[in-house]
């Protein structure tokens, strides 16, 4: 089963993939789309962007 997760863009040009667990948020930061791709792939999380 994936987990779910939220990407967002940031002012700086990075790029978080922000989860949740146990109802605490846990964020990681990337400086390359290719890196935070191959982040999700290996710990099986499925991110979304906002529709916002």
């Amino acid at each position: 089963m994936k987990r779910r997760a939220r990407a967002i863009f940031n002012d700086d040009g990075s790029m978080a993939i922000v989860t949740t667990k146990k109802g605490k948020r846990h964020s990681k930061k990337f400086y390359s789309v290719s890196q935070a791709v191959n982040y999700c792939a290996e710990n099986r999380i499925e991110a979304y962007m906002s529709k916002r």
